[in-house]
C-alpha cells in the first residue's frame, strides 16, 4: 500500500486503455461526468474455452464515479501528486478530506489494477492517453470527443 510520502513529487500517467465518457449517466463535460474504462480481460485456459463457446466481450467495462473520473483525467503525466491533491481539494472540498490519503488510495488502486504508471520524473508520454474507443466496437452512448 502506497503512502502520500511514497508519491511525493511523482507523476501518475494513464496507460493506453480505451475509455470515454458515458452519456447515459450524465454530462460528458463539466461537473458530474462519468468516465468508463474498457479493461482487457485476462482469460485462464478454461475461461478461454468457455469464451470461445459462449462468446462475449474481450473487455471489462469499468465505470468510475465523478471523483475517480477527475483523478483519472488528472493522471496525464503533467501533474505531480501534490498538484493532483490541490486540484481535487479545490473541486471536491470537504467531500474528499483527507485529500492526500484519499488521492493516494485512488492512485494506488489504479496502479495495482495496471491502469496507470507512476514516474519519479516528468515522463515523456508517447502513448494514447486521450479518450478513445475500442477499435472493434461502437457504442452510441460513449463520448470520446473531448470537444463535446
Amino acid at each position: 500500500m502506497l503512502t502520500p510520502n511514497d508519491l511525493a513529487g511523482c507523476y501518475p500517467v494513464r496507460n493506453e486503455i480505451p475509455w470515454g465518457y458515458d452519456r447515459r449517466r450524465g454530462p460528458v463535460n463539466g461537473e458530474g461526468r462519468i468516465a468508463i474504462l474498457f479493461i482487457p480481460k485476462n482469460f485462464g485456459r478454461i475461461e478461454r474455452i468457455v469464451h470461445k463457446v459462449l462468446g462475449g466481450s474481450n473487455h471489462l467495462r469499468r465505470p468510475m464515479d465523478p471523483l475517480m473520473t477527475v483523478v483519472w483525467e488528472l493522471c496525464d503525466g503533467t501533474n505531480t501528486f501534490e498538484e493532483l491533491c490541490n486540484t481535487l481539494d479545490e473541486i471536491f472540498l470537504e467531500e474528499i478530506a483527507p485529500v492526500e490519503e484519499r488521492t493516494c488510495a485512488a492512485i494506488d488502486n489504479l496502479g495495482r489494477s495496471g491502469l496507470i504508471e507512476i514516474h519519479r520524473e516528468l515522463p515523456k508520454v508517447e502513448h494514447k492517453i486521450a479518450p478513445h474507443p475500442l477499435p472493434s466496437q461502437e457504442f452510441d452512448w460513449l463520448c470520446t470527443d473531448e470537444s463535446e
